[in-house]
């Protein structure tokens, strides 16, 4: 399960991610004309990222019991 729930952690990272990245950056600045904001809209992915990860961390030690619990 764990290898399983790691391989499409990583599938989902470089398709969100590594995938589709370069397209966005470069979409938005033909729409903008400026490459700085466009990196700026990056940067807020991240801090939305990251906000998300504190949302879910609340859940992991419950989550890991319940996964233990079930094998």
């Amino acid at each position: 399960m764990r290898a399983v729930g790691l391989a499409a952690n990583i599938f989902v990272i470089h398709a969100l991610g590594d995938v589709i990245s370069p397209a966005v950056i470069g979409f938005l600045n033909d729409r903008r004309g400026d490459l700085n904001k466009s990196f700026i809209v990056a940067g807020l992915m991240f801090l939305a990222a990251g906000i998300f990860w504190l949302i879910g961390v609340r859940y992991l030690k419950r989550d890991t019991e319940l996964a233990a619990s079930r094998l």
